[in-house]
């Protein structure tokens, strides 16, 4: 990043002091004693570039964040151990908010094989517990359509009631009859969620 930065200072320089032109620049502590030594702008120079070091860092490490979170998700319960026909499952995108209150699926469709039954549960985790209102569909029971049928949800949000936000979001498909849930496990932290069934 040193280099980087050398590069881009040395460039932003030169227009001011043209006779430092040829100068040899080997790091930016050096370039700034051997170059601009006993003079008051030297002091200001160092002082320029560590702000500017630091708050490259500091984007460069708000970047690396944003950009680590899932942007969608899948979960099914699948017969066989995982290797039969899929009895349930939904998928969606996501995208948390910037200040991690807020978690918001998109284009969400859960599938139910046609003589399955199932349900769909969303819900928003920090630390281990729950701190969203979970979204549930339908609102109790179960759907059992006697063919394969695909329901189109739209968007949901998921909200954090306490400080923190949501660090989790958990979304399970649950096969009612054959008592198996899918589930994704989608960290903010991760760039993508952990899939599995129990």
């Amino acid at each position: 990043m040193a280099e980087l930065l050398e590069v881009e200072l040395d460039a932003w320089i030169q227009p001011a002091v043209l006779d430092l032109r040829d100068a040899p620049v080997h790091r930016i502590d050096q370039f700034s004693v051997e170059l601009l030594h006993g003079t008051p702008f030297a002091a200001m120079y160092s002082v320029i570039v560590t702000i500017a070091g630091i708050t490259a860092m500091l984007v460069a490490a708000t970047v690396t964040t944003a950009s680590a979170a899932p942007g969608g998700f899948t979960a099914a319960a699948v017969h066989g151990g995982g290797t039969g026909a899929t009895a349930t499952s939904a998928t969606g995108a996501m995208g948390w908010s910037t200040s991690l209150k807020t978690v918001t699926l998109t284009n969400v469709r859960f599938f139910v094989k046609g003589g399955e039954c199932a349900y769909l549960l969303i819900a928003g985790y920090q630390g281990g517990t729950v701190v969203t209102d979970p979204y549930r569909y339908p609102a109790s029971g179960s759907v059992c359509p006697a063919v394969n049928h695909t329901y189109s949800l739209g968007t949901i949000t998921e909200t954090s009631g306490p400080p923190g936000g949501v660090q989790e979001l958990g979304v399970f498909v649950t096969d009612v009859r054959d008592v198996i849930t899918g589930y994704a496990e989608c960290y903010q932290t991760a760039s993508a969620c952990i899939r599995g069934q129990y």
